[in-house]
């Protein structure tokens, strides 16, 4: 998967997870390539989920978390789709 590129955000597909089942992702700033977080999936809640960096402190504007929000959600719907497929 190509990075995603939003107005002031990059997704980056880091690789899948131990179990091979489900994607890591990085999300940095597009201008200065900060990493501002991970996108990961989380299992109690099965799905996606976005933790920011503990490095220092980010700020976010109403456009960041929705193009964060609607990547997550496209990733979920994507991950359990292939999983209904699997099971087919």
């Amino acid at each position: 998967m190509a990075a995603r590129e939003f107005e002031y955000i990059t997704i980056q597909l880091l690789g899948l997870s131990n179990s091979g089942k489900t994607g890591r992702f990085t999300v940095a700033n597009r201008k200065s390539g900060d990493r501002l977080g991970v996108i990961l999936w989380y299992g109690p809640w099965r799905q996606y989920t976005f933790t920011p960096t503990t490095e220092y402190a980010t700020v976010y504007s109403p456009g960041c978390l929705r193009d964060i929000a609607d990547f997550l959600r496209e990733t979920t719907d994507e991950h359990r789709e292939k999983a209904r497929a699997a099971q087919s």
